[in-house]
Parts: C-alpha cells; structure tokens; sequence
C-alpha cells in the first residue's frame, strides 16, 4: 500500500543522508588525524537513532526501526574512527559513556520498569525522541546565522540541504499517513529550518568562477 511505498522511500533517502560520513572517516584515515572537525554529530546522531529504535520498537513500526537500526550503527562507526584517531580520548570516553548510560537508563526505564505495550510509555519516549530530533534540526543554526552575517553560502551544501528537506518532508507524511503527530512534529520542524535554509542560496546565491581567459 502508499503507506508500505512512502515508508521505504523514507527509509532510502535517510540512509542516503547518512552516507556522507563515509567520506569525512575515509579523510580522517587518510590524514590520520581528525582535524578541526567535531565529534558531536556523529554522538548525537548515534544516540538519536537508538532513541527512535526503542520507539520502533514500542509502536511496532518496521520502517522507524529499520532505518534507525542502520542509522545507529553508521553513526557509532563514525565515532569509533573518530576516536582511534582523536588526540582527546578523554573527552571522547567521557561524552561516550554518558550518552551510553543515559540510554541504558532510557532502555531500562521504558523495557524494564515499564510494558513495552503502555501507550503512555510510548508517547513519553516519543517526546525524548522529539526533543533530541529537533536539537539535531536546529543545529544548522548557526551555521545560518552566519551565512547571513557574512552574505554568502560558501559555507553550506546545497545538496545536503536539499536532502534534509526531502528526508523530513518524508517522513512527515510518513507520520501523517500513520496518524503519529510525534513523527510529524518533529519532521515538521525539520522541513521548515531545511526550507529556511534553502532560502539563503536564493538570497545569497554562489557567484560563478570568472573564466581567466575569454574562450577564442
């Protein structure tokens, strides 16, 4: 059915959407060192796609357990080359084993202390998803703030851009199509700060390179 049909294209494009990491730890291989880059997307996303497994899990949703299955464990492969090749094991180890404990905790409390079943348990969980979601959407944020500061998007992906508007919009009428407003809002949210985004390469498109020698 349409629902089975858009479930899985929303699945293809967000496992599209985490494929890029592949190039940024096939760099830092190469160069044997991280650089200037951060670990926290790659934290953060690990733990979201934990989160919204455990939610699959509970609503019984084959399409959101699926592709955050694989979203949690592209993302901690990303850390873990992140961390071999990190000079701060510390903080790695440190922010590691928090975001390991807090969802050994979120687990316990959801599977354990509480039924699987309880639609109150599922809507609680749904909310920790939501948040977490929307902190991961709004993350762009500054890099906006400074695309407008300085008048040019030389330091956005359109393409990446592009896709995060197609992966929300997605999955936002996957949650319509579902009837769950906890998919949608997020999702919602997502499609707006994407088109927001996509706005600024309208406002401040990418000047052309000027040829050196006029062609003959």
């Amino acid at each position: 059915g349409i629902v089975d049909i858009v479930g899985c294209f929303a699945v293809l494009v967000t496992v599209c959407l985490h494929c890029p990491g592949i190039i940024t730890c096939r760099q830092i291989i190469l160069n044997e060192t991280v650089g200037s880059l951060t670990h926290l997307p790659f934290l953060a996303a690990s733990m979201m796609g934990a989160l919204w497994m455990m939610y699959g899990i509970i609503v019984s949703d084959g399409s959101i357990f699926t592709v955050n299955v694989i979203g949690a464990i592209l993302q901690s492969s990303y850390f873990l080359v992140y961390y071999k090749y990190s000079e701060n094991v510390g903080v790695l180890q440190r922010d590691g084993g928090i975001a390991l404990m807090f969802l050994i905790s979120v687990a316990f409390y959801f599977f354990v202390l509480n039924s699987p079943t309880n639609e109150n348990g599922a809507s609680a969980l749904g909310i920790v998803c939501n948040i977490f979601t929307v902190l991961f959407f709004a993350s762009p944020l500054s890099t906006m703030s400074e695309v407008i500061k300085n008048k040019s998007t030389e330091s956005m992906s359109l393409p990446l851009s592009i896709m995060s508007i197609v992966v929300a919009g997605s999955w936002l009428l996957y949650g319509g199509l579902i009837k769950d407003v906890l998919v949608q809002l997020p999702n919602a949210i997502g499609v707006l700060l994407s088109a927001a985004q996509l706005s600024l390469f309208c406002k401040y498109p990418r000047k052309r390179e000027t040829p050196l020698h006029s062609p003959v």
